[in-house]
């Protein structure tokens, strides 16, 4: 009854759209929602999208991501061997978690214990790749919170499981996590589509029911993570994917295991139906005399819909060493925080094409040991790569000003 409920709610709604009314009286059962566009980084729908939530397994997103930049960076691969102690083996049996069987005394492939984190949410995996990496599971959670610091969204981890009911993450930071691990790692939705996982002879299941095959299949559904405490409720973060357009949908607090799925399926037509998430062509590029400043010198840059760009390679100008790594296909970004050019230096906006692309890795690092952050995302302008400039504020020295000069097209 309550899914009818629902259907018939989203039905009404979009008649309303359609009749030129602009709300959407959209009904899910969770304490919080929120959709993202991933195309656009633009909210599509968001409910109690600003309050911290406890998100249960669903922190394992964040330790995915940790685990994914330490592939990137080379310190271990798909093949690495992790070993597992006579403690995580003794807690891989625990019934009452999440996990699938590991033996004191073997070893691991990195990518066996990938599929088991994201098809099972085995606990004792994702520990196990942390003690690897990091020693302990505090020094790996200590790197999780480092990076969403960094990226300056509502977010904190006590572990690296979600068991701890001190976790906390808004739906609106979850989304953007979510975004970032399959944005910067799209190799971890092969993991999150698996509708099984036959793990060293036993066959385990997703809990994900709206992948292919399952109760609440959804179209073009491709990960990404449930979660489910007795403090969290129902959790899900999910990733679908239609005609070039990707939705991320955070559902968090559901009363029970299946509104979870009821809700995301409700939010996603909704979003899926929106005019914005249907393909378009870039608009035009404009130039609004709104200018950034970095290192007391004006950035030329590129606006689009009032977002301001830099094409990484101009940044050697600015004082940022910029290396290209081709092995890893990476643009790897340093601040020597020095004044290099004059401060008449010209404003520019290029009138060329201007689409996104993930063709290229942008690496933001603070110095040579850190790890760094990747960018969310790769445009392309006119041929070369480019970022969004507020994503520099990584680097520490933030954006000193925001002037207005003349911006000269060219």
């Amino acid at each position: 009854m309550k899914r009818i409920r629902i259907w018939i709610s989203a039905i009404l709604c979009c008649m309303m759209l359609g009749s030129g009314f602009s709300a959407y009286a959209l009904d899910i059962t969770a304490r919080g929602g929120f959709v993202l566009n991933s195309n656009t980084g633009q909210e599509v729908y968001g409910y109690a999208a600003d309050t911290l939530m406890v998100p249960a397994s669903m922190t394992k997103v964040m330790a995915a991501y940790v685990i994914y930049e330490a592939l990137s960076q080379g310190r271990i691969t798909k093949d690495t061997m992790i070993p597992v102690g006579d403690a995580l083996a003794a807690y891989s049996r625990d019934p009452g978690y999440s996990n699938v069987t590991l033996r004191a005394g073997e070893s691991y492939r990195v990518d066996e214990l990938l599929s088991a984190l994201f098809v099972v949410s085995a606990n004792a995996a994702v520990m196990a790749m942390g003690d690897y990496l990091y020693g302990s599971e505090p020094g790996f959670v200590s790197r999780m919170n480092q990076i969403v610091n960094g990226w300056q969204i509502d977010a904190y981890f006590e572990d690296c499981t979600g068991v701890s009911s001190q976790n906390r993450v808004t739906p609106r930071a979850m989304a953007t996590i979510a975004n970032r691990l399959v944005s910067d790692y799209p190799d971890c939705l092969g993991y999150s589509s698996m509708t099984s996982l036959n793990f060293r002879g036993q066959n385990y299941y997703p809990t994900n029911k709206m992948l292919p095959g399952k109760p609440y299949a959804y179209s073009g559904i491709v990960g990404l993570k449930t979660g489910t405490t007795s403090a969290a409720g129902a959790c899900f973060t999910g990733v679908a994917e239609r005609d070039g357009t990707r939705m991320i949908s955070v559902v968090m607090g559901a009363p029970y295991s299946d509104a979870r799925f009821i809700d995301s399926i409700a939010m996603l037509d909704y979003a899926f139906s929106r005019p914005e998430s249907k393909p378009q062509a870039a608009p035009a590029l404009m130039a609004d005399g709104s200018v950034f400043y970095v290192n007391d010198l004006p950035i030329a840059g590129f606006i689009r819909d009032g977002t301001y760009f830099i094409r990484v390679e101009d940044l050697r100008s600015y004082g940022f060493d910029v290396n290209y790594d081709a092995q890893t296909n990476t643009l790897e970004v340093m601040n020597r925080k020095e004044t290099p050019l004059p401060d008449d230096v010209a404003v520019t906006a290029a009138d060329a094409a201007f689409t996104p692309s993930k063709a290229v890795n942008i690496l933001l690092k603070q110095n040579a040991e850190d790890y760094g952050i990747f960018t969310l995302t790769a445009y392309d302008i006119a041929g070369k790569a480019a970022m969004d400039i507020k994503e520099l504020s990584y680097l520490g020295w933030v954006l000193t000003k925001e002037k207005t000069a003349v911006a000269v097209t060219r």
